[in-house]
This record gives structure tokens, C-alpha cells and sequence, in this order.
């Protein structure tokens, strides 16, 4: 009795969810829009944490081996130049950048500054494009679909 209630339960459900027609609306989310909130979100955090230590504290190194409190900064606005303007074929704004010595909080706070205007930068080239972004998408989700 167990089987012939769960086959007739499972045989509903398959019904259910082949037979119905949903009328799907075009999927409107600002992906931009999005991307900014959360850039502006991270940013506000940055500079709080980075306003938060006082200058002589920049060249602070929890130990030996790893970057001071100033380089670490430095190193992830590196990096995600590096990434962004690497995946997106895009020039580098730290591509000749040499870092010889610690940074001051001032310094620190301008190579940040840069991260975050090279991110908006591209952002805003994105969205000139973005015709050529939903296309290329569209384009994919239907192959997808016509599997």
C-alpha cells in the first residue's frame, strides 16, 4: 500500500510540474547595479579599517614572515587589478608599480584609491558594453536550453 501511495504521489508531482505552462517573465536583474552596491559596501569597510589604524602601525608585522599591515593592503589592490584587467584584457594600472619600502597610512590609502577607481572604471566600460554582454549571455542560455 506504502508503494502504490508514493508511486501515485510521485506520478501527481511529475504531472504537476510537466503539464503546467508558466508564462516567464524576461529576467530583469541590474547586474551592475548590483556590482556597485557591493564595490561601495567593500570600499566604506576599507577605508573604515584603514582609517582605524593609526600611521605608525602601518609597517606592523604579526610576525616575521608576513607582510606588514601596509603591504598587505597594497598587495590585494595589486592582485585585484591583476585579475580584473587580466581577465578583461585591460591595461593595468599597477603594471610599473615597484613597492620598495612600506607604505605610509597616506600612501597605503592612495593605492587603494586606485584599486577602487580602476574597479568603477571598469564597471562603467562594462555598462557601455553591456548590449554585447546580454547578447553573448542570451546567446548561451539558448544553446543551453535547446540541448
Amino acid at each position: 500500500m506504502k508503494i502504490i501511495l508514493s508511486i501515485l504521489g510521485l506520478a501527481c508531482f511529475m504531472v504537476n510540474c510537466t503539464s503546467s505552462t508558466v508564462e516567464e517573465k524576461p529576467f530583469t536583474f541590474d547586474h551592475a547595479t548590483a556590482i556597485l552596491q557591493s564595490l561601495e559596501k567593500s570600499k566604506a569597510y576599507t577605508y573604515a579599517i584603514l582609517d582605524q589604524m593609526p600611521d605608525s602601525q602601518y609597517s606592523y608585522k604579526p610576525a616575521p614572515e608576513l607582510m606588514t599591515f601596509s603591504e598587505h593592503y597594497v598587495h590585494n589592490s595589486i592582485f585585484t587589478s591583476n585579475q580584473l584587467a587580466n581577465r578583461l584584457n585591460l591595461e593595468n594600472p599597477f603594471k610599473d608599480f615597484k613597492r620598495d619600502r612600506d607604505l605610509n597610512k597616506e600612501e597605503t590609502r592612495l593605492e587603494v584609491d586606485r584599486m577602487y577607481a580602476f574597479m568603477i572604471q571598469t564597471l562603467d566600460f562594462l555598462q557601455a558594453k553591456w548590449w554585447v554582454v546580454k547578447f553573448v549571455h542570451l546567446k548561451f542560455c539558448n544553446s543551453y536550453a535547446n540541448r
